[in-house]
């Protein structure tokens, strides 16, 4: 029968691998007199003070049984937190603060001493007052009462002892801008020293870093991890979840190293191959989505309803009676349009029989999803690529900026080639593809949002999510989608509302339906 000593050996090992030397008193201290009783091991900081009982169980019970004797330890020897683990599941528990939790591993030494101190820092949250307006590079800029009304949300829900929250906002609403103030609280009320912001893909890791933590938190510095072993100095560290994944392990990022761990569109990574990651942190974590609650759309697929739910369980936030997640904030497309904060839209279906019933073709069917992928008719294109000059002539206004979403990069190409025969006048520059295999496709972009032409960016899924050029008017379907969290992300491309050159207000946007 495996002994108490048995899962000892497997706890050696495992506070070895976070930097403890076990054979050394002067860090871990092993049966050492407290309450009416022997700790089976004591963490002790640089200066040779408790910072953590560590009771061991053998692997057959339940480690949270040990938490009375544990506490009784830990109070008798002022250490300010508890283990409890059989070897094969460790709990940290910071009984004067927060419920025991599981966590993936043993904190360093660093951590515990950091989280002492953080300690001694902190203040209420309210006492750090939510700005009307902030100061951002050279700027004032307005904080909208939704943006004030999160922030009063995550405030409540964190004073409640939650730490994994939810917050849902519509694309084009101001989430960035509202995690950075967001993060700028945190830090003057002494809840962080150290913040983990993990973004969907890496350009859109450098527009978070570059546009709005350098410009607004510029007094908290910010490193932006690309891969390898980069330094890790820095208060917010920004970064995807493959780099941050690179980064565990022995020498990496440890459990406790981040206080909070930010992880915008956080419905991509919960139930992805990362999943390990988030949980390897033990840190406050706050999701970022502008996913829909399922009760929204009725098209939506089974897949994707377990996607969402999946995250919302994550974020402790599903009811399982209502079958409804409910997040600790969440402002919607709807809500935006109302409030006039997103630009409004209209459909123009361009739908074809071909389209929504797919072909015969050499004796061989093709489905509507086939069409540009396994088979492509140029007159067809050409021909939807015509309903759409002939359209925005009768509209008339002048050139708008559009997005093109594509189904490969031949079509995207062909689109491109067809667009510019329309308007010769622009000298092949009227339509520019951008996807990541053209030379300098950054290059791309910014001419894009900030030249005259090109007028219109044809892409193959660079720019579905992220990509923020709120001069966009037009939105060009003719890649067809079966995700509502895909399309509702492309939708968003239209969403925001600005001034065009000639000083007019873009409040509104077009969605040419081909598909």
């Amino acid at each position: 029968m495996l002994t108490e000593a048995d899962s000892r050996i497997v706890i050696d090992r495992k506070l070895r691998e976070a930097g403890w030397n076990i054979e050394d008193p002067n860090q871990v201290a092993t049966e050492e007199p407290a309450a009416d009783g022997r700790a089976d091991y004591v963490l002790l900081d640089s200066r040779g003070r408790p910072l953590a009982v560590n009771e061991a169980k053998r692997f057959s019970k339940d480690p949270t049984t040990a938490k009375a004797q544990a506490e009784e330890y830990a109070r008798s020897l002022k250490a300010p937190f508890i283990f409890l683990s059989n070897g094969e599941v460790i709990y940290f528990w910071d009984y004067e603060n927060y419920p025991e939790r599981l966590v993936e591993n043993f904190f360093t030494r660093s951590d515990l001493e950091r989280l002492v101190a953080l300690r001694s820092q902190r203040k209420l949250l309210k006492s750090v007052p939510i700005p009307s307006k902030v100061r951002s590079g050279s700027d004032d800029r307005e904080v909208r009462d939704y943006q004030q009304k999160c922030l009063a949300k995550v405030d409540e829900a964190l004073t409640k002892n939650n730490r994994r929250l939810l917050v849902e906002m519509a694309t084009g609403t101001g989430k960035t801008f509202t995690v950075a103030i967001m993060l700028k609280r945190f830090f003057e009320a002494g809840w962080a020293q150290r913040i983990l912001f993990l973004a969907d893909r890496i350009e859109l890791a450098r527009q978070a870093k570059e546009e709005t933590f350098d410009v607004f938190l510029s007094d908290y510095p910010s490193v932006l991890l690309t891969g390898g072993r980069r330094s890790r100095e820095g208060m917010i560290t920004v970064g995807t979840l493959p780099t941050i994944t690179s980064q565990l392990g022995a020498g990496g990022f440890s459990s406790g190293y981040f206080d909070f761990v930010i992880t915008d569109e956080c419905h991509r990574s919960i139930y992805s191959s990362y999943k390990h990651t988030l949980l390897h942190f033990d840190a406050i974590h706050i999701g970022l989505t502008a996913t829909p609650n399922v009760g929204q759309y009725s098209f939506i697929s089974d897949n994707e309803k377990k996607l969402i739910r999946n995250t919302y369980e994550f974020f402790n936030c599903w009811n399982p009676l209502t079958e409804q997640g409910k997040p600790v904030f969440s402002y919607g497309i709807l809500d935006g349009i109302k409030d006039k904060v997103l630009a409004d839209y209209e459909i123009f279906a361009a739908k074809t029989r071909i389209t929504a019933e797919g072909i015969n073709f050499e004796g061989e069917d093709y489905s509507p999803s086939e069409l540009e992928r396994r088979i492509s008719f140029e007159d067809r294109i050409q021909l939807q690529v015509k309903e759409f000059v002939a359209m925005e002539a009768a509209r008339g206004g002048g050139i708008r900026k559009a997005i093109v979403f594509a189904c490969t990069k031949l079509h995207a190409a062909q689109i491109a080639r067809f667009l510019n025969a329309e308007y010769p006048e622009w000298n092949g520059k009227y339509a520019e593809v951008i996807t990541t295999d053209i030379a300098d496709p950054k290059a791309a972009i910014r001419r894009f949002k900030r030249e005259e032409m090109p007028a219109i960016a044809v892409s193959v899924g660079m720019l579905d999510t992220g990509f923020d050029a709120p001069r966009v008017e037009n939105l060009l379907m003719m890649r067809p989608t079966s995700s509502a969290i895909l399309y509702q992300q492309m939708r968003g491309r239209g969403s925001r509302i600005c001034k065009r050159p000639y000083g007019s207000l873009k409040n509104s946007f077009l969605i040419y339906d081909f598909t």
